[in-house]
């Protein structure tokens, strides 16, 4: 999170610090098939998702974007599979993710396991949702958790608002349409 005062200021107004920035998924591209369809059904749920593979263009830097994104996310979701746990540069996203829990003390990041692996040490304590047992279940318990911090409306329109004002004079003076 930003200390410029006029950054924090900005998002008190907008309803309150990280409440407002997407999701960060954390995965081995290797995992893609899972992720993508993790993603897809956390945007049906209605969740503002940041995935490399969906924002990233040709050009981009790399190492300033993601961490960029891991900063200023709601949450991190980390995908644990056997490819994750490999994965040097996976598992500096879970250290950033940690560094953010303990500086900013409140539940950032959240693991999604589905494959049987060794969880890393710091993730142990934590309660997962379990997407090799009982995917549904899992995705009810991510879905449920992200609720709390995320705004699910977010830059969304579901039912447009049109007012009309009846009481306009459309008999102006200076209307040619007029009478």
């Amino acid at each position: 999170m930003s200390t410029d005062p006029e950054m924090c200021e900005a998002a008190v107004k907008l309803g309150g610090g990280s409440a407002n920035m997407p999701i960060f998924i954390s995965y081995n591209h290797q995992d893609s098939d899972f992720v993508d369809t993790l993603a897809a059904n956390l945007v049906r749920a209605k969740h503002h998702v940041w995935m490399d593979r969906w924002e990233l263009n040709v050009g981009d830097s790399l190492t300033s974007k993601i961490e960029e994104n891991l900063t200023g996310s709601s949450a991190i979701l980390v995908i644990i599979s056997k490819n994750s746990v490999e994965s040097a540069w996976c598992k500096r996203e879970l250290n950033a993710g940690l560094v953010r829990e303990l500086e900013e003390r409140q539940t950032i990041v959240m693991p999604c396991v589905i494959d049987d692996c060794q969880l890393p040490l710091f993730l142990r304590d934590k309660l997962y949702a379990d997407f090799r047992k009982d995917p549904d279940k899992a995705f009810s318990l991510v879905d449920r958790s992200l609720a709390r911090i995320s705004n699910p409306t977010l830059s969304r329109v579901e039912k447009p608002e049109f007012f009309t004002d009846f009481a306009y004079d459309w008999k102006e003076k200076d209307n040619k349409y007029s009478e």
